[in-house]
């Protein structure tokens, strides 16, 4: 068994409880709040239709909206992915995710054998890429590209390319990644030009006898 300093632990079992926190709460929208949700506006729809009254009919729009925008909230949170098959899968779901709900194009490219990663280290990296975009979409930048690579051999290099100069610079969401990184025993990388950042995920993490038992269910 691989030792691993006690930092990269304590990042490890953060990073569990974060999940599993975010899980928690999506499933707590998912349970409560979108279905009560759900019976309003069947009740408020049926109401409409009854007394044909146009006021009833605006609020049932005004609660699907709010029902529509917890169901996003939720994915964001916790998204439906396993990371068993590895990170393609699920790399192209959430390219396709972003398309639709930030109205980002993001290009794909993957080098070496996908394969199977730790439930932590898949869900951050995933995490990490909805901040981004996220970040670059409620700054204006929706109608622009974002390139990934994807290269994977004993440990895994995740490299992401804007399509300006000084872009990844302005971007605060990637001050916490770079933090994480840090802590995980990891590297970050930034391009003097700003265009592009680099992420490198050593071996060890990947490594059986590595991750902590606490934290991860």
């Amino acid at each position: 068994m691989k030792a691993v300093p006690k930092e990269n632990k304590v990042s490890r079992e953060f990073l569990g409880l974060e999940r599993e926190e975010r899980y928690r709460v999506s499933r707590y929208l998912h349970d409560t709040l979108q279905q009560n949700l759900v019976a309003a506006k069947i009740m408020l729809e049926t109401q409409s239709a009854k007394r044909k009254d146009e006021g009833l009919k605006k609020i049932a729009k005004i609660v699907d909206d709010a029902l529509q925008q917890s169901r996003r909230l939720s994915v964001e949170l916790s998204p439906p992915l396993g990371f068993e098959s590895g990170l393609r899968p699920a790399l192209e779901w959430l390219a396709d995710w972003a398309g639709e709900q930030y109205r980002v194009k993001v290009g794909l490219r993957f080098e070496g054998k996908d394969r199977a990663v730790p439930e932590d280290i898949g869900a951050f990296i995933v995490r990490g890429i909805q901040e981004f975009l996220a970040g670059k979409a409620s700054r204006g930048a929706s109608a622009g590209s974002v390139q990934m690579r994807l290269k994977m051999d004993r440990g895994l290099r995740l490299t992401i390319r804007a399509e300006a100069r000084g872009d990844l610079r302005e971007d605060p969401s990637l001050a916490g990644i770079q933090k994480r990184m840090e802590l995980l025993g990891g590297s970050y990388e930034l391009a003097r030009d700003g265009t592009e950042v680099s992420l490198g995920f050593p071996p060890f993490l990947f490594e059986k006898g590595t991750r902590p038992d606490a934290g991860n269910p």
